[in-house]
C-alpha cells in the first residue's frame, strides 16, 4: 500500500473510532440524567436490550448529518474555482495573443531592437497552458456536481427512522409499546446532545400509530403466513 493509501485508511480508522467514541460518550451522558437509569432498567426487565435501547437512544438525537454542511461548502468552492480559472485563462490568453504585450515590438518601434526579433504573438502565445487551465476548471465543475448529487442522493436523514427503530425494538422485546418510557428516554437523550426538546407520550404514541403499527401489523401477517403454511 503506498504511504497516501495509508494515511487514508488511517484517517477513515481514526474517523470510525472518534465516531464510536462520541456515540459510546452520548450513551454515557444519557445515563447520567436523572430517571435514565431507572426507566431503562423497568424496559430492561421486561425483556428490552439495553444495549441496544441505550444506542438507539443516542442515534436518534446525534448529528449525523454532520458531512453536510462542509461538503456544501467545497461544492461552491470548486464552482468558484472553476469560474475564476475561465476567467484568467481567458484574459490571459487575450493578453498573449496581444503584440503590443510584448517588449520586442516596443524595442524594434523605437530603433532600439531589431523587427526580425519580432514574432507573431499566436507563436509566441503559451496557448496550452490556457487549454490546460480550462480542463482543469471542467475538472472542477465535475466534482462539484458529484458532490451536488451526492446531496441529492443522501438527502438530511430523517431522525424520524431512529426513532421507529426504537420503538419496534423495544416492542419486539417486549411485547408492549411503551410509549412513556421512550418518550422520557427521547427527551433525556435530547438534553444530553444541548437540546431542549420534549418527546410527550401524545408525541410517540401518534408516530407509533401513523409509522411503527402498519410493519408491526405486516409483521404479524407475515409470521401468520408461514405458521400457517408450517402447520
Amino acid at each position: 500500500m503506498t504511504h497516501g493509501g495509508q494515511r487514508l485508511k488511517d484517517t477513515w480508522k481514526e474517523g470510525w473510532e472518534r465516531s464510536e467514541r462520541e456515540h459510546r460518550d452520548l450513551q454515557d451522558r444519557i445515563l447520567a440524567i436523572p430517571g435514565s437509569q431507572r426507566v431503562l432498567s423497568r424496559l430492561t426487565h421486561e425483556g428490552a436490550n439495553r444495549k441496544k435501547v441505550l444506542s438507539l437512544l443516542a442515534c436518534a438525537v446525534e448529528d449525523v448529518d454532520f458531512w453536510r454542511k462542509p461538503v456544501r461548502g467545497k461544492k461552491r468552492e470548486l464552482e468558484s474555482t472553476a469560474n475564476q480559472l475561465e476567467t484568467v485563462a481567458k484574459h490571459a490568453q487575450r493578453i498573449s495573443l496581444d503584440p503590443l504585450c510584448y517588449c520586442t515590438f516596443w524595442a524594434a518601434l523605437l530603433g532600439i531592437g531589431e523587427w526580425d526579433m519580432v514574432k507573431p504573438s499566436n507563436e509566441r502565445a503559451p496557448i496550452w497552458i490556457f487549454g490546460l487551465m480550462r480542463m482543469y476548471a471542467n475538472n472542477c465543475r465535475d466534482r462539484a456536481k458529484a458532490f451536488g448529487d451526492l446531496l441529492r442522493e443522501h438527502p438530511p436523514r430523517q431522525k424520524r427512522t431512529a426513532i421507529d427503530c426504537l420503538l419496534l425494538e423495544v416492542w419486539l422485546r417486549t411485547g408492549k409499546y411503551h410509549d412513556k418510557e421512550i418518550a422520557f428516554l427521547l427527551t433525556n437523550a435530547s438534553e444530553a446532545v444541548g437540546n431542549k426538546g420534549v418527546f410527550t407520550e401524545d408525541r410517540i404514541k401518534k408516530q407509533r400509530q401513523k409509522y411503527v403499527v402498519p410493519r408491526i401489523e405486516a409483521y404479524r401477517r407475515l409470521h401468520s403466513a408461514k405458521s400457517a403454511t408450517n402447520s
